[in-house]
């Protein structure tokens, strides 16, 4: 099967007043298809480390298996430390956050690039930014 990049946003705040990160359901939901589908998943984030989640994507009553999934996202390795010629594909899943670092991110510029030039396979969900 695939081998999939994720890669996620390291963003934690929109401005000093309003937190945000990776909306949720927009990484478990691809991430659980991913997996069930048989494909090999790696998950990195802009920066590494913890990525920080939208509070208002967070559920209480979250299906279990997401928050299995979720316990990834407490050490990611940074985006830089990957090549696009070890993946099948790219995925960028969302939230309000990829606004920030993920257009300006040079690694992840460079990773989507090379994908797009091999012709594999490049997916996003959410929206990003417009100058």
């Amino acid at each position: 099967m695939a081998k999939i990049l994720m890669v996620t946003t390291s963003s934690y705040e929109l401005n000093e007043y309003q937190k945000t990160g990776l909306w949720v359901s927009e990484f478990t939901e691809p991430y659980l298809e991913f997996k069930n589908a048989g494909h090999e998943v790696t998950v990195a984030s802009a920066e590494g480390g913890n990525v920080p989640l939208d509070p208002n994507s967070l559920e209480e009553d979250a299906p279990e298996e997401w928050r299995e999934v979720m316990k990834l996202l407490s050490d990611t390795p940074s985006v830089s430390e990957f090549n696009a010629k070890d993946f099948d594909g790219v995925f960028l899943p969302g939230g309000h956050g990829t606004m920030l670092d993920l257009p300006d991110n040079e690694s992840l510029q460079s990773l989507l690039k090379e994908t797009a030039e091999e012709d594999k396979a490049i997916g996003a969900v959410c929206h990003g930014l417009q100058d």
